[in-house]
């Protein structure tokens, strides 16, 4: 218990010297627009912005790309604005490497994992007609016939209980679902479902 303790203690005073040499590099006027900035736009521009289309009786989402790139390329400008930022403050050498291993690993390192997974689920979809449920993922197309689903149920993924006894599951990571659309393709389904069961 006390090591545990001691181990906290020591996290935190590190945790608190890191904050105040950040606050010391970039001041704090440059932190605190540069953190809202990216904090507002990552919510709108990757989580907020739905993807889903409605055509007649058909409901169509695809991976919405423009939305994640712009938010990359928000997190680009406010990578480069940091580093030059760095030339003003004249800091010493040390202060200098950290800044750009805070800027690599809390600006850059995280666009490049975002945009990773943009580029390879750019063709992903799915598609909900009157009948069917059409997903391709990472070109892995799965057709799931409505009237067959007995249960749906929205846990880490949407999972799907077929009449059937076998199971299919709807992977909102693979398909790099943002979370407004994880919500809305589970009520669209869970809608669908229980319309065709009440028939």
């Amino acid at each position: 218990m006390k090591l545990k303790f001691i181990g906290y203690f020591i996290l935190g005073i590190l945790t608190a010297f890191l904050l105040i040499e950040t606050v010391n590099i970039f001041t704090i006027e440059y932190l605190t627009t540069a953190t809202l900035i990216l904090i507002i736009s990552y919510l709108i521009l990757t989580q907020l912005i739905s993807s889903i289309q409605k055509t007649n009786n058909t409901i169509t989402l695809n991976n919405n790309v423009w939305p994640k790139y712009l938010y990359i390329l928000i997190s680009i400008i406010i990578g480069l604005t940091l580093f030059c930022t760095l030339d003003e403050n004249k800091i010493g050498y040390w202060e200098n490497i950290l800044a750009i291993s805070l800027i690599f690993i809390l600006i850059i390192f995280p666009s490049i994992i975002i945009l990773g997974r943009t580029v390879k689920n750019r063709n992903d979809f799915i598609v909900i007609d009157e009948t069917h449920i059409k997903i391709n993922d990472n070109e892995v197309l799965e057709k799931i016939l409505i009237k067959d689903i007995a249960v749906v149920q929205n846990k880490k993924n949407i999972e799907i209980d077929l009449h059937s006894g076998n199971s299919f599951v709807i992977n909102k990571k693979s398909l790099n679902l943002n979370f407004i659309d994880k919500r809305k393709l589970y009520k669209i389904i869970k809608k669908i479902v229980n319309s065709k069961n009440n028939l």
